[in-house]
């Protein structure tokens, strides 16, 4: 039981992670296109 928590656990960590990755480089594009339209 305590392995299925820590399962989930990491898989709720994993796509909290790679949703804030994605939102992270998609800021970062939008701030490098900013900057080479000045």
């Amino acid at each position: 039981v305590h392995f299925y928590i820590v399962s989930e656990l990491i898989t709720t960590i994993n796509d909290i992670v790679s949703h804030q990755m994605t939102d992270l480089i998609l800021l970062i594009q939008s701030m490098y296109e900013g900057e080479t339209k000045h």
